[in-house]
């Protein structure tokens, strides 16, 4: 049997998909593949290197590789992660109709609400609290989608 494999998408320089994709590594191990790509790619920092730092996760320097170059190389996904905030200025539905219309046909495309780390508000230690808050609720979703799908945990994060 084949281990499932797993896309975790973002708009903004992917963050948050690589986000996701470390802790599903992190969690399941080689029972999975796991991958991220982004709309818009650039260097990942600020908070979001900060607050996985804190847990002793490197966020990594690579880029992540936009959707297009993803699709690109014809692999396909058993699982697509849309991640986009809802409410924020982020063009949800057009970036999701896009996931879905690129890997709709051979994948689950699942649909996560998660605010973007860049549009944080507030003095530093509200931003670095409310990331912290935003990393552990990727952590959490990932956790239980694993356990939806018959992953088992290999590592506590």
């Amino acid at each position: 049997m084949s281990k499932p494999s797993i896309l975790f998408v973002c708009t903004l320089r992917g963050g948050r998909a690589r986000i996701g994709e470390l802790f599903a590594e992190k969690i399941a191990g080689e029972l999975l593949d796991a991958a991220s790509a982004c709309f818009e790619p650039g260097p990942i920092r600020g908070l979001p290197v900060q607050v996985m730092n804190e847990i002793g996760i490197e966020l990594g320097s690579d880029l992540v590789p936009s959707i297009f170059q993803r699709f690109r190389t014809g692999r396909t996904f058993d699982y697509v992660v849309a991640m986009c905030d809802e409410s924020g200025s982020e063009l949800c539905d057009l970036f999701r109709r896009n996931v879905t219309v690129m890997y709709g046909r051979k994948s689950r495309v699942l649909r996560w609400d998660v605010e973007d780390f860049s549009t944080l508000e507030g003095s530093r230690e509200e931003c670095l609290r409310r990331a912290a808050g935003l990393r552990d609720r990727i952590h959490a979703q990932v956790r239980e989608f694993l356990a939806e799908i018959g992953v088992r945990e290999c590592a506590t994060v």
